[in-house]
C-alpha cells in the first residue's frame, strides 16, 4: 500500500478503533489480574522508517543485556526488516514481519500478528512509532500488561486513545535516539512515575559496526569494476539522489546533483562517483548518470542488496544524501556522510556517525515535519532544500574527503 493510503486508513479507521479499545480497557482493567511485575518477554514495534531503527539500536542492545536476546522480539513491515538482518541485533526467529503490499494481506497479517504475540505471552510492548493509531491498537491487543508508548496528552489531532500503561510525553527538543531511550528505560519503571522520566541519555555514536566478509568485498569491487570499468583506488564518492522519496519535500533538486557531480569530477580528477538508489529509482538514477556524462560516474541503483550497499559504503570516502535512511545506514560504516536537511532538523534526526557533516539553512518555516503532523507538511515549495547551493554541498564534500584521507580517516580499507 502507498503511504498516503496507510495514513488515510490510520485516520478513518484508527480513530474509532482506538475509541472502542479505550472504552474496552476502562471496562476490563478492573477485572484483569495483577499488573505484570516480572517482565520476561518484550516486543518492540517499529514498522517503518528503518533509518529510525538504526537510532534505536543502542537502546535495543541495553534491552537485550537486561532481558536476554532470546526474549526480545521486533515487529516490522516485511519490506523494512533488512537493517535488522544486516546488523544481526535481533535473532532472526524473533523478527515478526507484516506485509503491507495490499489491504487484504495487511488485514490478514495483522490478525496473525496479534494471535502470535498472544501465543508468545508477551509481557511488555515498547511502541517506537510516533502517534500511529494502528501500532497503539496492536500494542493493546497483544495482551501485554505493560504497554509503553508516546501519548498525545494535549494534541487531539494525534489522538491514539488511552491504550498505554506507561504514557511518555513526546519531546521534540530531543534527538530521536534519546526519545527512544526514554521509552526503553520505562521498562520496569512504575507507571505512575510517567510522563515524568529520568534525564535523557546523552547522544552517543556507539553503534554496531558492519563488517563485510571477504566475499562481500570481492563482490562489491566486482560490481564497481563492471559499472565503472575499474575499481576506484584514489577515491569514491557516493550520491543518493533519493528520487523516489515518499516525502518529496526532503529532495534536493536532481539538477543540483548533476552539477555537483560534474564539478567534483573536474576539480578532483582522481575520484569516481557512483549514484545509489532502490530498484524503483533505477531509471531516474541512470538518467542522472547519463546527464553527468562521465566514464568516471555510474549508477548502482537497483543493482545492490542491502549488504552489498553497506559493503560499498566501507569502500567509499563520502556519501552525499538528503535526510533519509541511507544517512543512518551509513553510520554503521566508516564512510564520511554529508546530509542535507530541510523540512526536518538535524537536532532530531542527525546520523549518529561522528563523521557526519550536516547542512541545514534553519529557515523560519523549518522544521515543518513533526511527530504531530506525521510528516504530512502542507509545503508545496521546499525552499529549505532548493536554496541549499551546490557550493555549500561541494565544500562539505571536500571537507569530508579531506577527513577520509587524513590520519583519523581511513574509509578505504
Amino acid at each position: 500500500m502507498k503511504m498516503a493510503t496507510m495514513r488515510l486508513l490510520d485516520l478513518v479507521l484508527g480513530i474509532p478503533i482506538c475509541v472502542i479499545l479505550t472504552w474496552t480497557r476502562r471496562l476490563t482493567d478492573c477485572l484483569r489480574r495483577t499488573p505484570c511485575t516480572q517482565i520476561k518477554r518484550i516486543a518492540v514495534i517499529k514498522l517503518s522508517e528503518q533509518g529510525s531503527t538504526v537510532l534505536a539500536l543502542q537502546g535495543m542492545n541495553r534491552l537485550m543485556a537486561r532481558f536476554g536476546r532470546e526474549n526480545v522480539y521486533f515487529v516490522v513491515f516485511k519490506q523494512n526488516r533488512f537493517i535488522l538482518d544486516v546488523t544481526e541485533i535481533v535473532s532472526p526467529e524473533n523478527i515478526l514481519t507484516l506485509s503491507a503490499t495490499g489491504l487484504l494481506p495487511f488485514l490478514v497479517g495483522t490478525i496473525r500478528l496479534i494471535l502470535h504475540l498472544r501465543r508468545l505471552r508477551i509481557d511488555a510492548v515498547i511502541n517506537l512509532e510516533f502517534f500511529v493509531r494502528y501500532a497503539a491498537a496492536v500494542s493493546y491487543l497483544s495482551g501485554a500488561l505493560v504497554r509503553i508508548g508516546q501519548h498525545s496528552f494535549d494534541h487531539r489531532r494525534r489522538y491514539c486513545g488511552n491504550l498505554f500503561t506507561h504514557r511518555v510525553r513526546h519531546r521534540p527538543d530531543l534527538h530521536t535516539s534519546q526519545m527512544f531511550d526514554i521509552l526503553f528505560d520505562a521498562v520496569g519503571a512504575p507507571a505512575g512515575d510517567l510522563p515524568v522520566a529520568a534525564a535523557a541519555r546523552p547522544v552517543s555514536d556507539d553503534l554496531p559496526r558492519f563488517h563485510p566478509l571477504a566475499g562481500d568485498l570481492e563482490a562489491a569491487k566486482a560490481l564497481l569494476g563492471l559499472s565503472l570499468g575499474c575499481v576506484p583506488t584514489a577515491g569514491l564518492i557516493l550520491m543518493n539522489p533519493n528520487s523516489n522519496d515518499v516525502l518529496p519535500q526532503r529532495q534536493w533538486p536532481a539538477e543540483n546533483f548533476v552539477v555537483l557531480a560534474q564539478r567534483l569530477l573536474v576539480e578532483l580528477p582522481d575520484i569516481h562517483i557512483a549514484l545509489t538508489g532502490t530498484d524503483k529509482e533505477q531509471q531516474v538514477t541512470e538518467e542522472l548518470a547519463h546527464r553527468i556524462g562521465s566514464g568516471r560516474c555510474c549508477s548502482l541503483a537497483g543493482l545492490t542488496t542491502m549488504r552489498q550497499l553497506l559493503t560499498i559504503y566501507t569502500l567509499a570516502d563520502a556519501l552525499v544524501t538528503s535526510d533519509s535512511g541511507p544517512a543512518h545506514f551509513a553510520a554503521l560504516t566508516p564512510v564520511n556522510i554529508v546530509v542535507i536537511f530541510g523540512p526536518e532538523t538535524p537536532k532530531r534526526f542527525c546520523s549518529l556517525s561522528r563523521r557526519c557533516h550536516t547542512i541545514w539553512l534553519a529557515m523560519p518555516c523549518s522544521p515543518c515535519f513533526s511527530a504531530y503532523n506525521n510528516c504530512s507538511s502542507s509545503c508545496r515549495d521546499n525552499l529549505c532544500m532548493t536554496r541549499v547551493s551546490v557550493e555549500q554541498v561541494f565544500d562539505a564534500v571536500r571537507l569530508a574527503c579531506a577527513h577520509a584521507s587524513g590520519p583519523s580517516g581511513g574509509a578505504n580499507p
